[in-house]
């Protein structure tokens, strides 16, 4: 009976030893595709930065000291108004006091305004940069409690939002197919695929419209709203 024991404990302890060896092999198998797509991502992020290096002047160095800038950008402004509007053309002067303040201001105001025609999408690429990786992150959050605002506001006021509005009116004209009307919010309005679904269930669920036959077509209550 003992050695039968023993036999089942040995039984389950291997077999628990075999689960932790697979779940090793697993995450080795994570690591290496980590390492493959963080070299693959490097080479990119490379690409971008020379091409941000010649599209809008700014090198790798240059892009953090451009993030730290925007970060003061108001205080720099104003502080360089202040200097122009108390101290006048003699700024200009080398041996002026403030001269060299003010030429780090102009040029921390240039740095912010090369930095302000980068695509957000060209940044997204760049995993090395801590401070490029953290703008990022800060200018989506600010995206989403934007969109989050928008649409709390719209709730409460009872207002349909500027695309829902246009979709709306745009099915009641046209009574499009599903396709055509992803096509058609995509080409006209710019917006995500996820965006126009959004809007279609939103309409949907408000019986503001129903499909026909195939057709997305206005409802009696949709023309109703659309009239408000």
């Amino acid at each position: 009976m003992e050695g039968e024991i023993r036999i089942e404990e040995a039984a389950e302890e291997a077999e628990e030893l075999l689960i932790i060896e697979q779940k090793i092999a697993e995450y080795q198998k994570l690591l290496q595709q980590k390492q493959k797509l963080t070299e693959k991502l490097k080479e990119k992020e490379q690409q971008i930065i020379k091409e941000i290096e010649q599209k809008y002047s700014l090198n790798r160095k240059e892009l953090q000291e451009a993030i730290a800038a925007k970060r003061e950008e108001s205080n720099i402004i104003f502080t360089a108004i202040d200097i122009m509007q108390n101290e006048g053309e003699a700024i200009l002067n080398n041996n002026h006091r403030r001269h060299a303040e003010f030429r780090q201001l102009l040029r921390k105001a240039n740095l912010i305004q090369k930095f302000n025609k980068i695509p957000i999408s060209m940044l997204k690429s760049i995993i090395s940069i801590e401070t490029v990786k953290e703008y990022v992150l800060e200018v989506e959050e600010q995206k989403k409690q934007s969109e989050l605002k928008r649409i709390k506001e719209t709730i409460r006021t009872g207002r349909l939002s500027e695309n829902t509005k246009y979709a709306l009116e745009y099915i009641a004209s046209n009574s499009p197919t599903d396709k055509q009307y992803m096509q058609h919010m995509k080409s006209v309005k710019k917006l995500t695929t996820a965006d126009s679904n959004r809007i279609r269930w939103y309409l949907l669920h408000k019986k503001y419209i129903e499909r026909i036959n195939g057709r997305l077509t206005i409802t009696d209550k949709g023309k109703v709203r659309l009239s408000e």
